[in-house]
């Protein structure tokens, strides 16, 4: 009972690195080739975030031979417009495609795809 128990926190941690690092491969650079800041229409009834503090944005990110379109919204300070020309950390999952910054992971919905240099 005693090699089990010195041997295990060992394994457990092993384990959580392979996870960590498959997930982190997952990733490749793409670039944001567009970025449109869109018009946001005030909402009223709900309980989301005043209009004043959300942005819209329209954004194209060149990943891969494929250039998706996509709508991102983010809110108070969060600026997207220092992305763009650049690269950044990003994957397809489903409909939606994910940008890493920092020690956070934005879903964004993609809106259209298309080959990149059409």
């Amino acid at each position: 009972m005693n090699r089990i128990s010195r041997f295990l926190p060992l394994t457990l941690f092993i384990l959580l690195l392979a996870v960590a690092s498959v997930q982190a491969s997952d990733f490749q650079k793409a670039k944001v080739v567009a970025l449109e800041k869109m018009d946001t229409k005030p909402k009223g009834g709900t309980d989301a975030p005043l209009a004043s503090h959300t942005k819209t944005y329209r954004m194209e990110l060149e990943l891969g031979d494929t250039v998706y379109t996509c709508r991102a919204e983010v809110h108070g300070d969060f600026d997207l417009e220092a992305l763009q020309g650049k690269e950044v950390d990003a994957k397809v999952q489903g409909k939606t495609v994910l940008i890493k910054r920092g020690n956070r992971i934005l879903k964004y919905p993609i809106l259209t795809r298309k080959k990149a240099g059409m």
